[in-house]
């Protein structure tokens, strides 16, 4: 009789290390899916609310960003950029879509003015802000679109309701 018991919990032994081991080994071979990346910080949709706003488009059809360094993301703003102050410094690239006017550009009222010219529309918006205190380091407006800097990858955000402005309603 104590020789079926033992062999009973003998089996029984054998069959639970045999279930840990192909859990544990489903549980390595099984594909994770990667975890979405954090969400975009307050301050950085705030701060692109408030740049479409002066914009002119303060509902852009679409706001993108991505994590990057100074260095990579001067060339996505400005094609100019050559220099850079820190060129590993930690930067948000972000890129709206919609239908801007340069706010630095000037509209002389005068027709005879010969230098006059009507503000700038484009199609986007691009800027970088410093990650860690905030501020704009590069801004530009273009019709070209704006690809995301080598091994970055967009993340898309909405633009704060409290900023976008009255609505057309």
């Amino acid at each position: 009789m104590k020789r079926p018991i033992v062999l009973t919990v003998l089996g029984l032994a054998i069959v639970a290390a045999l279930s840990a081991g192909a859990l544990t080994f489903t549980a390595r071979s099984t594909p994770h899916p990667r975890p979405a990346g954090p969400p975009s910080p307050a301050w950085l949709a705030a701060l692109a609310g408030r740049i479409a706003m002066e914009c002119q488009d303060a509902a852009p059809a679409a706001v993108v960003y991505c994590r990057t360094t100074e260095s990579a993301a001067g060339p996505a703003v400005d094609a100019t950029t050559q220099a850079v102050a820190d060129p590993h410094r930690a930067v948000y690239l972000v890129v709206l879509r919609g239908r801007f006017v340069d706010p630095r550009a000037v509209v002389i009222d005068d027709p005879a003015e010969p230098r006059a010219h009507l503000a700038e529309t484009c199609s986007y918006v691009a800027f970088s802000a410093d990650a860690r205190t905030h501020d704009v380091l590069d801004f530009g407006l273009t019709d070209t679109v704006v690809p995301a800097p080598t091994g970055a990858h967009w993340s898309r955000f909405a633009i704060p309701t409290s900023l976008a402005g009255p609505s057309d309603e």
